[in-house]
């Protein structure tokens, strides 16, 4: 009888688990049409990376003019 008891309960969570799955899954999807939406890639961080590609951008423009500088110094 206690194996029994333990097989349904296992059965039980199998299916809770499978439940959830399932709504993560639909929230994702959700989640992802939306932020295709707005535009974005990422709901979540997106003014981090644009703050990280102005960044990028300043590095981008100072680096040739250190190499220029390394090289007449030679």
């Amino acid at each position: 009888m206690a194996k029994r008891r333990k097989t349904e309960e296992h059965s039980l969570l199998l299916r809770s688990a499978e439940s959830l799955g399932r709504v993560i899954g639909t929230l994702q999807r959700q989640l992802n049409d939306a932020s295709r939406r707005l535009g974005t890639h990422s709901v979540k961080g997106s003014g981090a990376k644009k703050s990280r590609k102005k960044k990028e951008k300043k590095k981008a423009a100072a680096r040739p003019a250190a190499r220029k500088r390394k090289r007449t110094t030679r």
